[in-house]
């Protein structure tokens, strides 16, 4: 490459890093930074100000816990912590002209967390029926759930509003994505990448979707043969299903 080449080749490389679509580039990368910190603190509430507590101080057994924390939390908590101390190496703080890269992190990460979240998904309506019921037969951790979100922890929200963050992480992530790979040039090096796993992700929240929805007919078919008195006729119960 001739010195003239050699020049305008580093010219037009700083033009694209300081266009106006990578600087808002750097900007969705930096929330998906922050939002990710959130939510990985937001787990960290869900088991270290609600569940250990509660159960380390008889209030609620361990069975019941996890009638309403399903076990794969600690699983996805695990994950999401080796995924923020990634975004944490590759984003950090950016600064003038920093580019990082994070296709690569979530095309190993997405696959492994997908089937956690269908079973959490799956299985989120049933834990919310029995956090309601636990609560109304149990006084005592009733009164422990209200003392725990006036907590400095727990950012006085209480164990639902930490709950459903599971349920809204991967939709989040679709739109997160979706900002990326518009303000990612198309001659960027991982703007292809990003698209696939773009399509990946929203792919993946649709299927869970419509299996959660295929669950609550089946619930509801269900809920219709024990009305009628039909119970031999009825589908097989739905259980709860843990992954990992």
């Amino acid at each position: 490459m001739s010195g003239d080449q050699s020049v305008k080749g580093k010219r037009n490389q700083k033009e694209m890093i300081m266009s106006p679509p990578l600087k808002r580039r750097g900007f969705v990368l930096s929330e998906i930074l922050s939002t990710e910190r959130s939510y990985v603190s937001g787990l960290s509430i869900i088991l270290n100000v609600y569940q250990k507590p509660a159960v380390e101080g008889f209030f609620i057994t361990q069975e019941d816990i996890d009638k309403i924390i399903l076990p794969i939390v600690e699983t996805i908590y695990a994950l999401h912590q080796n995924l923020l101390k990634s975004l944490e190496e590759r984003i950090g703080d950016l600064h003038g002209t920093d580019d990082p890269l994070v296709a690569e992190i979530f095309e190993s990460f997405i696959p492994v967390v997908v089937p956690l979240y269908s079973a959490y998904l799956l299985n989120f309506d049933l834990a919310t029926t029995q956090l309601k019921k636990l609560r109304e037969s149990f006084h005592l951790f009733d009164a422990f759930l209200k003392v725990q979100k006036q907590t400095e922890l727990a950012h006085k929200k209480d164990l639902d509003s930490y709950l459903i963050t599971i349920v809204q992480r991967l939709p989040r992530y679709v739109l997160l994505f979706k900002e990326l790979v518009q303000n990612t040039p198309k001659s960027h090096v991982e703007y292809n990448r990003l698209v696939k796993l773009y399509q990946r992700i929203q792919e993946t929240v649709s299927t869970i979707d419509h299996e959660k929805k295929k669950s609550q007919q089946k619930d509801e078919s269900i809920r219709l043969h024990i009305m009628f008195g039909l119970e031999k006729e009825m589908p097989q119960t739905r259980t709860l299903v843990y992954a990992g």
